[in-house]
């Protein structure tokens, strides 16, 4: 039986210059409350060996970038793994399994949480343990918002109820240039793309993200994405991964 993602490449014929991308979106691993939102290591690595196994690819954003950019090829079978927030345990139990099957991975970050590690001992990823995953040349760093996961009165990096579009503009501003720089400028990571949080923007998010020089957009709507040359990369889909089921029937979801 073929899985989703082959059943993709099949379906793809039809746009012989497009190529299927499946990205899929982790969240929490840990061993403990598994659930729509934290997968434990076990089935992570289960996950990780269907990959290999199947002869799949993993890609950067970055990789994504200077293929639409650049015309620099992608492999015959990419995927993307992304990992949400900034959690502690990505580093604890995400990074090692990453390391230990050699898969490439998108770690995007929420920079408070971090910032806020430096002054109390909490569960977020530290400076030392995001620049240790960035220079193994195995995980990118990106942007999961400065401070907007859980702003008070705005779902993520969408508009405010009430909020000019210069206010919004000038929030979006201050807390993606705030990441940007402040990365930047400590651990000389160039971030390039966002993932919103909780997959939601308004109609102006995309053009101050491509003012500031982003050059890709994550969401969280499900489906494959199809990319040539021509891609706008400010509306990429992923799929969640929960708990709950197996490695080859998740996959076999990807549809």
């Amino acid at each position: 039986m073929s899985t989703a993602i082959e059943d993709s490449k099949e379906d793809n014929k039809e746009s012989p210059k497009k190529i299927a991308l499946p990205i899929v979106m982790y969240h929490s691993i840990f061993d403990k409350n598994v659930g729509k939102y934290v997968l434990s290591p076990s089935q992570l690595e289960k996950d990780l060996e269907y990959i290999v196994k199947n002869g799949y690819t993993t890609i950067f954003a970055s990789d994504l970038i200077n293929y639409v950019e650049n015309g620099v090829c992608l492999p015959d079978k990419p995927i993307m793994l992304t990992f949400d927030d900034g959690a502690k345990t990505k580093y604890l139990y995400a990074y090692p399994l990453l390391k230990k099957h050699n898969l490439r991975a998108v770690f995007f970050v929420v920079g408070k949480w971090t910032d806020d590690e430096e002054t109390k001992k909490g569960s977020s990823l530290t400076y030392e343990m995001i620049d240790t995953m960035h220079k193994s040349g195995l995980i990118e760093i990106q942007h999961h918002s400065y401070d907007m996961h859980k702003d008070k009165g705005r779902i993520g990096m969408s508009q405010k109820k009430g909020e000019s579009d210069i206010e919004y503009k000038e929030a979006l501003r201050q807390d993606l240039t705030r990441m940007k720089d402040g990365f930047k400028g400590r651990l000389g990571i160039e971030m390039t793309a966002v993932a919103y949080p909780y997959g939601a923007f308004s109609a102006l998010s995309n053009s101050i993200l491509q003012e500031l020089g982003y050059k890709a957009a994550f969401i969280c709507t499900e489906g494959i994405n199809y990319i040539d040359r021509d891609s706008d990369l400010f509306m990429l889909k992923r799929y969640n991964r929960p708990s709950g089921i197996s490695s080859e029937e998740f996959f076999r979801r990807m549809r």
